[in-house]
Formats: structure tokens, sequence, C-alpha cells
């Protein structure tokens, strides 16, 4: 996995528990998440609004009026 091995993922996963304390940690991880989810959320609504533009361009929609 990326290289580490099983004794680096602890270390990185120890240095985290004291940087941040183990009451913070699901402060964190729920922050975290909902940085992934709106991340997500953007990316499909840029690729929705791309879709429209390109349907536009290329003249695609129907005009049956």
């Amino acid at each position: 996995m990326f290289g580490f091995g099983h004794w680096e993922i602890l270390a990185i996963i120890a240095v985290i528990l004291l940087l941040f304390g183990p009451s913070k940690l699901p402060a964190l991880g729920r922050s975290i998440g909902e940085g992934v989810r709106n991340l997500k959320k953007g990316l499909k609504k840029s690729g929705d609004e791309d879709e429209g533009k390109k349907k536009i361009e290329s003249g695609d929609e129907d005009d049956s009026d």
C-alpha cells in the first residue's frame, strides 16, 4: 500500500493520535468526511454544467416549438 509497511502506518497513526488526542479524532474524521462529500458534490455539479454547455454548443438540444 503506497510502499508503507505495517510499522510505518502504525507510527503515522500514533503521531496523529498524539497531535490531536483521542477526544478530537471523531470531529476530525467527521470534518474530513464532509470535505470529501462536498468535493464529490462539486465535481459532479461541475461535470453536469460542462455536459450542458457541450449540448448547447453542439446544438443537441431539441428546439421543437
